[in-house]
């Protein structure tokens, strides 16, 4: 009888050394004690992880004892690399599941060690691609139109999901996601980039609030840019409506339209929730962006030889109509090639772009061999600086810095490049109107 007392209480002593009850052990993990009231608390530490989908998943009794244990805890000082977003974390492909795209879930208790009368959660900031959140089995909120299948993809922003009234005591929380093909060949791709957030409703509003500050301070100089060339564009056409310049300058307004058009999408996708994001896909890479590089093209030709020389529009055109093609057929959400297929059209769309880029040098080179310096300064410079914004992944697979965070706000290479451009080519107008009225004063004099 005494040694079964003993090992009885030595099986005790282990059980409470492991971390508590049987429910904690078969999920792999002590769940976190908290006090809700105690302020917002972000939600990193070890999670259950496992890739496919089941609504099972959700519920409170789901075993999951034989799912991955990921520590979703970020490096000290981590930002995401596109707008500074604190708290970033690398997504699953680089946890094991590179090449995977689709359903996969997370899971964690959390122990409450007092009472909420009004309950909130953050919602992640960064998630590839959508995602839902489950409290106690019961879904709370998300961001995506799972009703769908494949889910629909929208901009993930900041939300706040209101649970009201809790209770002391065990709880769980699941997190539903979806990584869309069309994001799966980051290496760091695929599901959860930020961990939620709980907390009492006033301290989750503040924080959601301020999330929302952050959010727009990331993508207000995209919003601003594309403005500054529609004024450039309609100034451009109205100072040379009515001489024979007019032609390369409704070229030069049609490159700049084209390029505000593709930078404003990116706020639009990120700000509003409302484009799903193979529209967002669709718009930028199908049809803004090779539209714009013809564009580009065919006026830096116009601007640096007035007998406007047909080869090269014929040149660029076909160019942006390869591209365009290529570009939506190698589309993860168009299902009539195979793999392998959309991986050859990758292969071509980025040929075809390097295509744009020789085009590009050959014409700087050629106007800067045939034309004065003083003609050419303004025009060249504006002309680099548009080629940095255009060519900005060629420019960044040679390992080019690409972003720079100025008081924790990502301001990258092409947005720095655009607003110098913008001065640049305020500068071109100038001085191509200064150089136009000695001549038209001249036509209009008597004789």
């Amino acid at each position: 009888m005494r040694s079964l007392i003993f090992v009885l209480a030595f099986a005790s002593c282990v059980d409470l050394w492991l971390g508590g009850d049987g429910q904690a052990r078969a999920t792999g993990a002590t769940p976190a004690v908290l006090n809700p009231n105690s302020g917002a608390i972000s939600l990193t530490g070890l999670w259950r992880f496992a890739i496919g989908d089941d609504p099972l998943r959700s519920r409170p009794d789901f075993n999951d004892a034989a799912w991955e244990a990921v520590h979703l805890t970020p490096k000290p000082q981590a930002r995401d690399a596109d707008v500074g977003l604190e708290g970033y974390m690398p997504g699953w492909s680089a946890r094991g599941h590179g090449g995977y795209d689709g359903f996969a879930w997370y899971r964690r208790p959390i122990d409450f060690s007092a009472a909420s009368r009004d309950l909130a959660i953050a919602g992640p900031t960064m998630v590839d691609s959508a995602y839902q959140i489950y409290w106690d089995g019961r879904l709370v909120g998300g961001i995506g139109d799972f009703s769908q299948t494949p889910p629909i993809a929208y901009g993930i922003h900041p939300q706040r999901f209101h649970l009201g009234g809790v209770p002391a005591g065990r709880h769980w929380i699941a997190i539903r996601t979806w990584l869309d093909p069309s994001e799966a060949g980051s290496p760091e791709a695929g599901g959860l980039h930020v961990t939620p957030t709980i907390g009492e409703r006033p301290e989750i509003s503040g924080l959601v609030g301020r999330e929302w500050t952050d959010t727009f301070k990331g993508y207000v100089v995209d919003a601003v840019e594309p403005l500054a060339f529609l004024l450039l564009a309609v100034w451009a056409v109205l100072a040379r409506r009515h001489d024979a310049a007019r032609a390369r300058s409704v070229w030069l307004a049609m490159a700049l339209m084209l390029t505000a058009l593709t930078r404003a999408n990116q706020p639009l996708f990120y700000w509003s929730g409302r484009e799903s994001l193979h529209a967002y896909d669709a718009l930028r890479n199908v049809i803004e962006a090779p539209a714009a590089l013809a564009a580009w093209m065919i006026a830096i030709r116009a601007w640096l030889d007035p007998k406007r020389s047909v080869v090269v529009p014929v040149v660029a055109v076909a160019l942006g109509l390869a591209l365009a093609i290529s570009q939506v057929l190698s589309r993860s959400w168009l299902t009539i090639f195979s793999t392998d297929s959309k991986q050859f059209l990758h292969a071509i769309s980025a040929d075809l772009r390097l295509a744009f880029a020789g085009l590009f040098l050959s014409l700087l080179v050629w106007g800067a061999a045939r034309r004065r310096a003083d003609e050419t300064v303004f025009l060249t410079s504006s002309a680099v600086l548009v080629g940095t914004g255009l060519f900005a992944d060629e420019l960044s697979r040679m390992h080019l810095k690409s972003i720079w965070f100025v008081f924790g706000t990502g301001v990258s290479r092409t947005q720095l490049a655009y607003a110098a451009a913008t001065a640049a080519l305020a500068m071109l107008l100038i001085s191509d109107r200064h150089r136009a009225e000695p001549a038209t004063v001249l036509a209009h004099s008597p004789p």
